[in-house]
Order: structure tokens, then C-alpha cells, then sequence
């Protein structure tokens, strides 16, 4: 069975995409990477058998889905992924930019309400703005991180943390209630890298000597109770309406 599997082109969902692209070559499957909104909507109208999904758009879809039990992407306490910046020239947080409207971020802008009980206008920031400007329009930004980041910044996975006592779900696979003649847990677990650890520790280097770099960690191999905290980030987003219901959680076999 030729399987058409997608996945977002994040760089720290690369762990378990390692070995994606020549897997799929290997054995006639198509692996195609889309925005995180495309993959969810690849899986309810059937252009994909497997995703690599988040709790937001899975809370969101229509489709009967379940999740396969392999690889997934959880983050304890500092990640390193996406982080929040404020604008040293505004005494108020009014607006914020989103680098994109994808999920993370949204965690972080939740993070921000909940830390300083405010409400903000959300904007999407538009390609055509250099990064290293963005506080020049906006009183803060949720941006993904890289080497011309501004410094200065609150890690979201950091914060989300500081405020949960459960890991942060950020990408699982999944599938349409349907059957397949082929074992789908097999195959997404022959797309991560080899030897894929089970927990990678995550290390921010400190600016001075004196200081005490931010550590965390990142969890990839599936866990019973990562059902359990699907379902404790639902009620986190149902309470910020950002989904309209909390929906069951289905583990596929």
C-alpha cells in the first residue's frame, strides 16, 4: 500500500523526520512537508494517510483521527524552539507579532496572557519584515529562534512549564479512523533518526561565566500518559477559546 505521509518543516521535529525522506523513497511512499494548517487538512480530506500533528489543530479538525503510539515531540522546561521579546521602547504591551500563526506560538501568546493577565492585539508579522526589527513595530514578538535572533528573550516551552506540571505536547503522528493493510506504528518508526533517543537534554549556554545556563528537555518516545496531557492542553485552549470543545483522545491498536 503507497502510504502519502506530511509533516511541517520545523527544525526541531527533525529527530523523528530524520531518515523521512529516503524511507519513503526506499518503499514508494510520498513524504511531503507543508505548513502545520496543511497537514491537518492533507489528513480530513484524505490527500495524507499520516500527519505530523499538534493538540490545537487536532482539537480542531472534523476528522476522526488516532494517534500512533511511536514518536512524538514533548518539551520539559527549557527547549530552545521559539522564544518571546519585548520592545525596550514601549511601556506597554498592547500589540504583539506572531512570526507565524502556528501552534507554539500560540502557546506563547498564552503563556503571556496568563503571566501578565493582559490582553493584546494579535498580529501575524508580514515576510517582508527584517526579524531584527520586529520590536520597532510592535511592543512584543513571539518569533522562532535563530542565530540573528535579539537577545534578551523568555523561552516559551521555559514558561509553559513554569505555570503546567506536565510536559508540553507539541507534535504527534496520526492517522484517520480507517483500515490499513499495512502497520503504520512500523513505519513512523522507521522515519526518525537511528537510535533516536528516548529524552535529548536541551542546554542554553550562559552569556557570563557567573551565570547558570536554562536547561530542559525534549521527550520522543511515546509514553502512556501523553494521552493524559493531550487531553490537559485541550481544556488549556478550551478555557482561551481557542478550540470550541475538548474532543477524545483515540490511540491507534
Amino acid at each position: 500500500m503507497k502510504l502519502t505521509i506530511c509533516a511541517p518543516n520545523h527544525p526541531y521535529l527533525l529527530p523523528i523526520l530524520a531518515n523521512a525522506s529516503m524511507y519513503c523513497a526506499e518503499h514508494g511512499h510520498n513524504f511531503i512537508e507543508m505548513s502545520e494548517k496543511q497537514c491537518i487538512d492533507a489528513l480530513y480530506t484524505g490527500k495524507a494517510d499520516i500527519a505530523l500533528i499538534n493538540p490545537l489543530d487536532f482539537a480542531l479538525s472534523k476528522a476522526q483521527i488516532l494517534i500512533i503510539p511511536t514518536f512524538a515531540v514533548f518539551a520539559e522546561s527549557y527547549s530552545g524552539i521559539s522564544s518571546i521579546h519585548f520592545s525596550n521602547k514601549s511601556s506597554s504591551m498592547e500589540t504583539i507579532g506572531l512570526e507565524s500563526d502556528d501552534f507554539l506560538l500560540n502557546i506563547g501568546l498564552i503563556g503571556l496572557v496568563e503571566k501578565y493577565d493582559v490582553l493584546m492585539q494579535k498580529n501575524i508579522i508580514q515576510s517582508n519584515i527584517d526579524k531584527t526589527t520586529i520590536l520597532e513595530h510592535y511592543d512584543s514578538a513571539i518569533l522562532w529562534n535563530s542565530e540573528s535572533l535579539i537577545p534578551g528573550a523568555l523561552d516559551i516551552t521555559e514558561e509553559w512549564s513554569d505555570y503546567n506540571d506536565f510536559p508540553l505536547p507539541i507534535a504527534f503522528w496520526a492517522c484517520k479512523d480507517e483500515d490499513f493493510t499495512v502497520d503504520l506504528m512500523e513505519i513512523t518508526t522507521h522515519l526518525a533518526a537511528d537510535d533516536l533517543p528516548d529524552i535529548e537534554t536541551i542546554k542554553d549556554s550562559a552569556e557570563y561565566e557567573e551565570e547558570i545556563g536554562r536547561i530542559g528537555s525534549l521527550l520522543y518516545h511515546w509514553k502512556d500518559d501523553f494521552k493524559e496531557h493531550i487531553m490537559s492542553i485541550q481544556h488549556i485552549l478550551y478555557y482561551h477559546q481557542m478550540i470550541p470543545e475538548i474532543r477524545d483522545v483515540h490511540i491507534l491498536g
